[in-house]
């Protein structure tokens, strides 16, 4: 959704016309409301991304209004607006002009929207994770090898207290998708939190090994090397965990995350007791 360069495809794809120059199509590209709407997104400026949108949805191109009410959900998300949130997803996926990418995510983020309901009204529980699960199935009437899909599915799972469930869903997205670390991440540390629940020594081995294979085939990989080193830390292995948690920052220095982590894996190291939050 936010990619400029899939953004401008398919704006090019679909805004030729006799006597359009590149320049003037390109031009009208970045005067689109929605295109100043990701800049203000990726900058940080939800309010003027979110008044840009709803000029995106009134004014701009038709083939970005999808894409706008995307932006805005997330945005209502983020904010906890989750009726909103869920009637600005619903009037997007009933846009004629929605692609088949933009409908799929948009099942995925309904799906989001409704599993953080579950977790903030527990009475709805039952009825909301039933919802959440059929959500997920109308994702996969659109592409049922999007490895995107079975991560979501093996979240809800896990939250859902099926945990074998969940593994099953990580590894098929591991099979489908063998270009990406984040698969690999994702199963690793799900197998992890499983094997913490039952005290399998044999998961904890294979998810080990999992890091380390993964990490041979995508070494700059800052999401492996921080999910690893979390790992690696609650195992009590600090200076292996220190190690990773480091080369994870040197990786994504700007990542807040990556830091907080090896400032948690020195003090381990050091035994330096943490003070409760």
């Amino acid at each position: 959704c936010f990619t400029k360069k899939d953004l401008q495809k398919l704006w090019e794809g679909q805004e030729e016309g006799e006597g359009v120059s590149e320049e003037e199509q390109r031009e009208k590209f970045e005067r689109e409301p929605y295109i100043k709407a990701v800049d203000a997104f990726k900058e940080r400026n939800y309010l003027k991304a979110i008044t840009l949108c709803e000029e995106a949805i009134d004014t701009g191109s038709e083939m970005f209004r999808p894409h706008s009410r995307f932006v805005r959900v997330i945005l209502l998300h983020l904010w906890s607006q989750t009726k909103l949130a869920l009637e600005e997803l619903d009037a997007a996926i009933l846009m004629p002009q929605i692609t088949k990418e933009m409908l799929l995510y948009c099942y995925l983020m309904k799906a989001e929207v409704l599993l953080k309901e579950v977790d903030e009204v527990k009475e709805l529980e039952k009825e909301k994770e039933k919802e959440v699960m059929d959500v997920i199935n109308l994702a996969l009437t659109v592409d049922q090898n999007n490895p995107d899909i079975f991560l979501f599915r093996a979240k809800a799972q896990m939250q859902r207290g099926r945990p074998m469930e969940g593994l099953e869903d990580l590894r098929k997205a591991c099979m489908l998708d063998r270009d990406s670390p984040i698969p690999i991440a994702n199963l690793g540390y799900g197998l992890f939190k499983v094997a913490a629940l039952t005290q399998s020594n044999e998961m904890i081995a294979e998810a080990d090994k999992l890091f380390k294979e993964g990490i041979e085939t995508f070494p700059k990989s800052a999401l492996l090397h921080s999910t690893y080193g979390s790992m690696l830390q609650d195992l009590k292995r600090f200076e292996d965990a220190l190690s990773h948690c480091e080369q994870a920052l040197e990786l994504e220095p700007s990542n807040a995350k990556h830091s907080y982590n090896r400032g948690l894996a020195w003090r381990c190291q050091c035994s330096v007791p943490i003070l409760p939050s």
